[in-house]
């Protein structure tokens, strides 16, 4: 019997989901300083636009050698507004290089074959998938606490910046708002990448159980019975249902900081 699951599609959402979203939103900081000019708040939106763009760019190409843009304050920023729109550029310019090398990393442990289909009927006992999502599991990990660090190292760097106290303090008030309103929608990102590797291991686990009951045609399983059939999409959905969420959850983080950029306008 046919799943209606095709494994191009689930390559190319392989190829997606395990990449440092939860970096960039992570560090989408609101702090333009106490005295935001129109100027100002123009620059964060378009940021913040911008960022999501290159964002899902990367993305939707899964390659580490996907071209984004580099991050810069405007020309006609000057003084503490200029100090603090190149401290954006940094941040965003870093979290976007963290998810580049997320992406390469996944890349050099095989994850972006994981459910190639001709790849999948090779590996006989399922043995080099497994060593796959292991390895896999390791690099999510590393950047899971990449993140966390980046936020620590994007403070400590404003605390440093060449801002008068009041505009410093205003400054790290926002980023601290900011990170603290987030953290259940950034940690449950990171749990659902996780997730999503253990539905992909019982996806791989499927198919080994039910080795030389199935087999792959013009991109489509097809299984000898409707009991593997049923389980392998009780899997992939359960993927589905993941990404849908953790897209849903990216979007409202992003909606989350533009308004609280237009809040302090």
């Amino acid at each position: 019997m046919s799943s209606n699951k095709s494994f191009g599609n689930v390559a190319g959402i392989a190829i997606a989901i395990l990449v440092g979203v939860a970096v960039v939103v992570y560090l989408a900081p609101s702090a333009l300083g106490p005295d935001d000019s129109a100027d100002d708040v123009d620059y964060m939106m378009d940021q913040l636009d911008t960022l999501q763009e290159q964002q899902t760019k990367l993305l939707e190409s899964g390659s580490s050698d996907t071209e984004t843009v580099t991050f810069a304050a405007s020309d006609s920023a000057t003084g503490s507004a200029r100090v603090i729109q190149e401290w954006v550029a940094e941040v965003f310019n870093d979290s976007m290089s963290t998810q580049r090398d997320y992406i390469r990393e996944l890349e050099s442990v095989g994850w972006m074959t994981i459910l190639d289909g001709d790849r999948l009927q090779r590996d006989v006992g399922q043995v080099e998938s497994a060593e796959i999502i292991a390895d896999a599991r390791i690099v999510a990990d590393k950047y899971e606490r990449q993140s966390v660090q980046q936020a620590e190292n994007a403070r400590d760097s404003l605390v440093n910046l060449d801002l008068t106290a009041v505009e410093k303090k205003a400054s790290l008030d926002a980023y601290d708002e900011r990170i603290a309103g987030t953290t259940d929608s950034r940690n449950e990102i990171w749990g659902l990448e996780h997730q999503v590797i253990d539905d992909i291991e019982k996806i791989v686990a499927t198919l080994d159980r039910a080795q030389g009951r199935w087999s792959v045609q013009n991109s489509q399983m097809i299984f000898d019975t409707q009991d593997d059939a049923d389980e392998y999409n009780l899997h992939f959905n359960n993927m589905l249902e993941r990404l849908e969420r953790q897209e849903k959850l990216r979007q409202e983080l992003v909606d989350d900081a533009k308004d609280s950029v237009l809040d302090r306008n």
